[in-house]
């Protein structure tokens, strides 16, 4: 599935000038482990599928999971493909941030008991993210960045620092979080959002970080997991939730993980096995 959404990906052309109609974020009142509903979008002819992800608010590795017949470069008019947009929330915490980074998504609780959702992008190849549990000790609006020496080394012609701006990569707004050197922040790549495509730092689309960072305040928890399967109760209902992840990891104690969650309830083992080997990242119902 990785390779797959991979190539998919080389075909898809950016269009960094298109006029998108933005979503809001998905925000959520919390009344079990799942929350949203799946939807769905007819295309029209000169669809672009990095813009029907943002207009959506979800991330392109996302969107392609959830439709893998989909060809970027054979897009017809009325068809019609999914909009992940239904989540298991991420265990065991629930407060603060969370980010699951095999997911490739960050969740806000509120005080209100509700749950906001934004696509995320992350560290690529040889610049993974941590997991963590830190906190917030800082919001930068209008950020200059300054290019760390890991980065010299790689690319010696980057200027000493990069003021507040369109060129500046880390967007208009930053999360200083206590791990040195990580931070979530905007960016001025919106199309690398939902992909592992940054230097360690978590990204959100420009309208998200806004969002975001008018919600939050210095001293908030960030719990950052990498969960590639996720499980959750609704309406006495036990659902499953696989991603799309780096390596499609499935943990070893795997059955141990689904008999806890489950319990007396008898579980649908076909349906499972499914979900594991398509790995779309929409919960389906695993109880019987």
């Amino acid at each position: 599935m990785r390779l797959k959404i991979f190539i998919l990906l080389s075909l898809i052309t950016v269009c960094a000038y298109i006029p998108i109609n933005i979503a809001n974020a998905a925000t959520f009142t919390i009344t079990g482990d799942v929350v949203g509903a799946k939807t769905f979008y007819t295309l029209q002819e000169k669809n672009d599928l990095s813009q029907i992800a943002r207009e959506h608010d979800v991330g392109i590795i996302e969107l392609l999971a959830a439709n893998p017949g989909i060809n970027p470069q054979k897009i017809k008019s009325g068809m019609q493909i999914v909009i992940p947009s239904m989540y298991i929330l991420p265990e065991p915490i629930r407060s603060g941030i969370v980010i699951n980074l095999a997911e490739l998504r960050l969740f806000y609780y509120s005080t209100e008991g509700k749950v906001i959702t934004f696509p995320i992008g992350i560290g690529r190849d040889g610049w993974e993210t941590p997991t963590a549990r830190t906190k917030i000790l800082r919001k930068r609006k209008n950020p200059i960045w300054t290019p760390p020496e890991s980065l010299r080394v790689e690319d010696p012609k980057l200027p000493q620092s990069i003021p507040s701006g369109p060129n500046n990569p880390l967007g208009y707004y930053a999360l200083d979080l206590g791990v040195t050197g990580l931070l979530i922040h905007g960016t001025n790549k919106p199309y690398s959002v939902g992909k592992r495509s940054s230097h360690g730092c978590i990204r959100l689309y420009p309208e998200d970080i806004e969002q975001l960072f008018n919600m939050v305040e210095a001293g908030t928890t960030v719990t950052i997991i990498d969960n590639p399967i996720k499980f959750g109760w609704l309406d006495g209902k036990l659902y499953m939730e696989a991603m799309p992840s780096k390596q499609n990891y499935t943990p070893k104690n795997f059955h141990e993980l689904i008999s806890q969650k489950a319990s007396d309830t008898k579980v649908n083992w076909q349906v499972i096995n499914q979900a594991i080997q398509k790995r779309a990242g929409i919960p389906v119902i695993i109880s019987e």
